[in-house]
């Protein structure tokens, strides 16, 4: 899984890892989920692999799916978000844009 950037002691978990729980605790597939969530299936798959943000329509879409308020879905966004800006800042060769390592 890449939905968690770790460096030294600072670890980042994208908030996907939370939407993988959510549809492995509901034993269904991603597509399903995504087909109720009103999205498509490479959004979730892309979600859950850390390689796209949960936007502002995305969280208001979990937080109805979920009942997990749509502030909390933004604040895990942000969380992440602030959490790999204060890695890049450790690491000098981290690639924020592509939140990978150079190398």
């Amino acid at each position: 899984m890449s939905n968690e950037i770790k460096y030294n002691n600072s670890i980042a978990f994208h908030p996907g890892s939370y939407v993988e729980d959510i549809i492995r605790e509901r034993n269904i597939t991603e597509s399903e989920f995504a087909e109720q969530l009103g999205v498509s299936s490479r959004t979730i798959s892309k979600i859950i692999n850390g390689k796209e943000d949960i936007s502002e329509d995305v969280a208001n879409k979990l937080a109805e799916f979920t009942g997990v308020s749509l502030k909390t879905w933004l604040n895990l966004q942000k969380n992440y978000d602030i959490k790999l800006m204060e890695i890049r800042t450790q690491n000098n060769n981290f690639d924020y844009s592509k939140k990978t390592k150079v190398p």
